[in-house]
């Protein structure tokens, strides 16, 4: 663990484990909706410990709402039945989920966690049977996925977005 000053470590320590375990258990954030006492205490600990190396790791793995996007700007979550590739603002979306992967990859060597935003997006995309008509999200996301492949990701989800692609070769 990290050096903690001005923090009690083995009250930090504990504190982390524990919300270490809610997150790994819910494979991401808890929902407010379902889980209030759960999702209180990850934002409060996300919160009160944000500068220490461990917990901005978790925060960027589980897309805390303060990472995710990486721009800083509010995102207005998409409900996962709603998505579809027809609509240039939902497909930005998907952009952004793919482009914060890309950094999660390459600064912690993981892909974000299975249930977070950026991710349910991504597993998403590829289960409609619609194609990006857009010439410039298809080749964004080409380029997502050959640059995620070169840094040795192979992951099913990031490989099977190759199916929402119009060809244009």
């Amino acid at each position: 663990m990290t050096n903690i000053n001005h923090y009690n470590q083995d009250g930090f320590e504990s504190r982390f484990n524990y919300i270490k375990a809610i997150l790994e258990t819910n494979k991401g954030i808890p929902e407010s909706k379902t889980n209030m006492v759960d999702y209180q205490a990850v934002i409060y600990f996300f919160r009160h410990y944000s500068e220490i190396k461990e917990v901005i790791k978790l925060k960027y793995i589980y897309a805390a709402p303060d990472c995710f996007p990486l721009d800083g700007k509010k995102v207005r979550k998409i409900k996962l039945s709603n998505f579809h590739l027809k609509n240039p603002f939902k497909v930005r979306q998907l952009l952004l989920s793919c482009d914060y992967v890309l950094y999660v990859y390459k600064r912690f060597g993981m892909i974000p966690a299975e249930k977070s935003y950026p991710m349910q997006l991504i597993k998403k995309a590829p289960l409609l049977e619609q194609k990006i008509t857009n010439r410039y999200y298809a080749d964004s996301i080409r380029n997502f996925i050959d640059e995620m492949q070169k840094l040795g990701c192979s992951n099913q989800e990031i490989v099977s977005l190759k199916s929402i692609l119009l060809s244009t070769e």
